[in-house]
């Protein structure tokens, strides 16, 4: 069977969720932790469409990024014409808990109609697969984190949600700060996006050239493990604009919340490679 490479696994509920409202008002960061690399929240897209659907509400999805060649003008595979063909019978579309579990029961029974075999145990599976999905199928022990990546040698309040008047920004911005790799100074518009990130699965945010990812960190605070979270990382390759601004953060997400708790302007921020042979997690230290 040839397998083609333009054939990408499209998440519904995107794994970058937290950079839209529309997803943040229907799950919490709990459940959609759980369900987002579940079986019943994948299906199938041409790499183009799955890059256009990016962050979208399920509506936007299913009425425009899911269209083309195949059964009623939508998308070639089966498997997602199956998910918009039901949503249509819905007086509303909708994807949430309880369709993710629905879904979930139609692709293994139509995995053991197909295939005429019975899958056991299949709930168990996912739970072991855990709300970090591929993290837990390799190393994530302190004792394996990779080479330094990036320092900091000063945190800026803005950067640890100190910012004077209480402007928040919920960022880490990757700037230079002075960091050197062979002995060279970091060029700080495409090391972050290229070097240091450039494994993860990037999405062009739509009508911008803005660029987001997601990736996991195991993170410690003062001497404090707070175990692994999922990070945002942001791009925008025009926010330097020759003014040496820099043009890559990562977002805190929900960790702010536990950031704010500490005192941390001024001190060192470090990242750490994944261990050898793991695309992640990277490591990040505040000392």
């Amino acid at each position: 069977m040839e397998i083609d490479r333009n054939i990408q696994t499209e998440h519904i509920l995107p794994r970058a969720y937290k950079n839209d409202p529309y997803w943040l008002e229907r799950f919490t960061e709990e459940t959609a932790e759980l369900l987002v690399n579940t079986i019943g929240n994948l299906t199938l897209l041409s790499g183009k469409k799955n890059i256009a659907a990016s962050c979208n509400s399920f509506v936007k999805k299913v009425e425009e990024n899911y269209k083309g060649k195949g059964e009623d003008g939508n998308t070639g595979f089966v498997i997602t014409q199956y998910l918009v063909n039901n949503s249509a019978k819905d007086d509303v579309r909708v994807w949430d808990e309880e369709k993710i579990t629905e879904r979930k029961k139609w692709v293994l029974g139509e995995m053991e109609r197909i295939f005429e075999i019975q899958i056991a145990n299949a709930e168990e599976s996912e739970k072991s697969y855990s709300k970090y999905g591929k993290l837990l199928q390799g190393e994530f022990g302190w004792e394996h984190q990779g080479s330094l990546l990036w320092k900091k040698p000063k945190l800026a309040a803005s950067d640890v949600e100190r910012s004077p008047g209480g402007n928040a920004t919920g960022r880490l911005k990757l700037v230079k700060s002075h960091f050197k790799v062979n002995e060279k100074l970091i060029d700080q518009t495409n090391y972050f996006r290229k070097e240091v990130f450039g494994n993860l699965d990037w999405a062009q945010k739509e009508h911008t050239e803005k660029e987001i990812a997601e990736g996991i960190f195991v993170i410690k605070v003062l001497g404090k493990d707070f175990g692994i979270h999922r990070l945002t990382i942001g791009h925008n390759p025009y926010g330097d604009a020759q003014q040496n601004n820099y043009t890559t953060h990562i977002s805190w997400g929900n960790f702010a919340e536990t950031i704010k708790e500490f005192d941390l302007e001024g001190k060192e921020l470090n990242i750490y490679g994944p261990p050898t042979g793991q695309k992640e997690p990277f490591y990040l230290t505040i000392i």
